[in-house]
């Protein structure tokens, strides 16, 4: 673990451009929001009626229409393409669309990024996200639209995850709970932008292009920050490791220069190991660990969701709920933050996955009304609980995995969770009481799976995958390249 030591000596004191720096990458999590949520209100469908119903008294979907007339309030896909009665599921199919592009993204360009690199997986991201969006402009069909969905979901899944790998590989471990909660809070205040967007923005097509163009200050990230000096270590690329960490101490340290840094590489007996994603099941404890995470990934996305489902058909202001969804996720992080450093990383998850699948095993048996017990005061403790747990599965997960396959066992477990978000709807079909006994269920076996894996507060990352087996027993051999960082 000699990259952990070379690094907190670099990052003794955490510089106010070095905070800077992971402000610009969170941010990314800001403006990437509407990306994925965009359907909020590109596929929100207005009033509508037939034209041959000048009253307006019946039902359009069982009329002779030739044409439907819509409410001017705003336009949406639904309003440029007919996407009601008959063809209106095509309207929730778009994001189907982009979450299955999305679940192909963080496994192929989770992996990826393990091969080719952190920073240029993001770059490519962001580009390829920027004239996806910025083409919506430009469709005249519903195909090209979802095609569209579809490119912005494989390269969200990469950019999200990417960025949150970056900054955890550049942080110590102490901060670590304070700068995942950063983007987690980027993320939810995401929410509150686009509905200032949508707001003011009334055309989907415009919508569409302001999106694309508060992405553009981001194809220039690779101009100011380095690419992770822990995975170029880890390829053996030590030149190249010194000057990134030679760039992030001057983040924190001015006065840092570049002699001060010296990394010497030492070969112990046997060849390094390529490692792939599907390494991760080929150990026990490795595979242990990532089935427990999977499932607990899998039921964050289902959950919550689950309870943030249809955000905008809330309420009597549809901009206000959806940034009021957004919004109530501040205090849960916040909370996180504290407690995963407090009482440690699977203490903090066991709590939150539990206080969320009780709440909601509880709507079913309430009878109150109103009150602390009603079923809207107990969807939101769920919903706080899922939030917090979403926070903290991020961090924890990143610690448990070692570096040569981090990002694609990461993507691995964001598969998961997209597999839970697509789900969440799926059961919602089956009415509210089976919704919510499925949520709790889901909630409390995360919870005592959590209480399975290792603490790993205060610990050093694990670099290789014989870290992570030879946890329990220290004195076991390892034939991996071991790297020696000295820092003068």
């Amino acid at each position: 673990m000699e990259f952990e030591k070379a690094l907190e000596n670099v990052l003794q004191n955490l510089g106010f451009n070095h905070w800077l720096y992971f402000l610009a990458i969170s941010s990314v999590q800001i403006f990437g929001n509407p990306h994925i949520t965009a359907m909020a209100f590109l596929g929100k469908t207005p009033g509508f009626s037939c034209n041959t119903d000048k009253e307006k008294k019946l039902d359009p979907c069982k009329s002779q229409c030739d044409k439907y007339v819509f409410e001017k309030n705003y336009t949406s896909i639904s309003t440029e393409w007919n996407l009601v009665c008959d063809e209106s599921y095509k309207v929730p199919l778009a994001q189907e669309i982009l979450m299955f592009g999305f679940l192909l993204g963080v496994v192929v360009l989770g992996s990826g990024s393990d091969k080719m690199g952190r920073l240029r997986t993001l770059m490519i991201c962001l580009y390829i996200q920027v004239i996806a969006q910025a083409s919506m402009l430009f469709c005249t069909s519903y195909f090209q639209f979802a095609l569209s969905r579809f490119l912005l979901g494989f390269t969200a899944g990469g950019s999200s995850l990417t960025s949150y790998v970056i900054i955890m590989e550049n942080i110590l471990s102490h901060h670590r709970a304070l700068a995942g909660t950063v983007g987690q809070i980027a993320f939810a205040l995401g929410n509150v932008t686009f509905s200032l967007m949508a707001f003011y923005i009334r055309d989907w097509r415009m919508l569409s292009l302001a999106i694309a163009v508060t992405n553009v200050p981001f194809l220039f990230l690779s101009c100011f920050i380095p690419e992770s000096p822990r995975w170029l270590m880890s390829e053996g690329r030590i030149s190249e490791a010194e000057d990134a960490l030679y760039r992030v101490g001057k983040m924190s340290n001015p006065t840092f220069n570049r002699q001060m840094v010296s990394i010497t590489e030492t070969k112990e007996e046997g060849p390094k190991a390529n490692s792939g994603t599907f390494d991760a099941f080929r150990t026990p404890e490795i595979r242990r660990r990532l089935l427990a995470l999977m499932f607990a990934w899998f039921t964050c996305s289902f959950v919550y969701y689950g309870l943030t489902m249809n955000a905008t058909s809330q309420g009597s202001n549809m901009y206000v709920s959806f940034a009021l969804s957004g919004l109530v996720e501040v205090p849960a992080h916040l909370i996180c933050t504290v407690a995963l450093n407090r009482i440690g990383r699977k203490r903090c998850l066991f709590l939150a996955f539990f206080t969320g699948g009780l709440s909601c095993l509880f709507v079913d048996f309430t009878s109150s009304t109103s009150g602390l017990f009603s079923p809207l005061s107990l969807s939101l403790v769920g919903k706080m609980g899922i939030a917090m747990a979403f926070n903290g599965i991020y961090l924890f997960s990143l610690e448990l995995f070692p570096t040569v396959i981090r990002n694609g066992a990461m993507g691995l477990c964001s598969m998961a969770a997209r597999v839970g978000g697509i789900a969440a709807p799926l059961l919602s079909n089956y009415g509210e009481d089976i919704t919510f006994v499925g949520f709790g269920v889901t909630g409390v076996i995360s919870g005592l799976l959590m209480l399975m894996l290792p603490e790993t507060l205060g610990l050093p990352l694990p670099e290789t995958i014989d870290d992570v087996e030879c946890w329990k027993n220290s004195k076991k051999s390892r034939t991996s390249s071991k790297i020696t960082v000295s820092v003068s």
